[in-house]
């Protein structure tokens, strides 16, 4: 009988449910992102959570970092930039728990461009062309002085920093068409101020990304021609979109050749493409009679600067 009591007992204990572990507390890293210089530093802190997301104290974790070579981290949460470039800063644990931040480690002089309230620049530009089209020779050479000031507009949806701005300036055009069967001979020059209306005339858009330190200048150069021999009639001279490839900031003037292209090319690749030349149209009292306008033939070249503003 002693037996059977001892044998019950053990049964019961045995079967006796277990007390299931409380659920972990979770930690959350602070500051979540930031920019420092090569050099600079920050402290981070890590907070332990409780089930419902609050604070309950600082946490005792271990700090590193994915990117040791652009910021290293000590032991108590002190990430120092070395080189420009992004790292994530972990921290763990002891019990598996872990959240990191975005750093990014930009040059001095590129982080106080980027956060400048306004940034300015020049732009020269100039689109030369010759082409054969139904025994018609047509042969031009537009150019654009641009100066701009751009605000701050604050963050792209690709996460870069944007400033947008007019620009004003000058332009000039000088274009011959050449019929090689009637001999016929028509020039076109002119020269006129670039025309501000809206976003989309005589504006620029600075994106500057600050992982890379590096911006990319987009400008419409539109011209108002005062056009000989017949002033005033049916300007402006030519219309166009261009963007710079990405140029380090703070680097000084810049001169480039651009890839040109069809309007239909623009829609598709603007999100992904650098450094190219779009015409979007010419004046049509000239070109009215069929030359091409679509930017397969001609070369674009730009000689550009960025700073920020005094």
């Amino acid at each position: 009988m002693r037996r059977l009591v001892v044998i019950l007992v053990c049964l019961v204990a045995c079967s006796a449910p277990t007390t299931p572990d409380g659920p972990r507390a979770s930690i959350r890293v602070s500051p979540r992102s930031a920019t420092i210089n090569v050099g600079g530093s920050l402290q981070l802190s890590a907070a332990t959570l409780d089930a419902a997301g609050d604070s309950t104290g600082l946490a005792a974790v271990t700090w590193s970092s994915s990117t040791s070579s652009v910021a290293s981290v000590s032991s108590d949460g002190v990430a120092t930039g070395l080189v420009p470039g992004v790292t994530m800063v972990v921290a763990t644990t002891s019990d598996g728990p872990q959240d990191s931040a975005q750093i990014t480690v930009v040059a001095q002089a590129c982080n106080d461009i980027a956060h400048a309230t306004h940034l300015q620049g020049t732009a020269t530009f100039t689109y030369t062309y010759s082409t054969l089209l139904n025994s018609v020779q047509y042969v031009g050479n537009d150019s654009a002085t641009m100066t701009f000031t751009a605000n701050a507009l604050g963050g792209g949806p690709s996460g870069q920093l944007l400033w947008i701005g007019s620009s004003t300036g000058l332009g000039a055009e000088h274009e011959t068409r050449t019929d090689h069967v009637s001999g016929d001979v028509k020039t076109l020059t002119g020269s006129g101020a670039l025309v501000v209306s809206d976003i989309n005339l005589s504006h620029v858009i600075i994106a500057v990304d600050l992982s890379t330190c590096a911006y990319t200048l987009e400008g419409n150069p539109y011209i108002d021609l005062v056009e000989s021999p017949d002033p005033g009639d049916l300007g402006p001279s030519w219309i166009g979109w261009f963007r710079t490839a990405p140029t380090p900031l703070g680097s000084g003037s810049h001169s480039a050749s651009l890839a040109t292209h069809s309007v239909g090319w623009l829609g598709p690749n603007y999100a992904g493409a650098s450094g190219w030349y779009v015409p979007l149209g010419f004046s049509s009292d000239y070109f009215s009679d069929g030359a091409p306008d679509d930017g397969s033939l001609g070369t674009a070249t730009i000689t550009y600067s960025v700073a920020g503003a005094p």
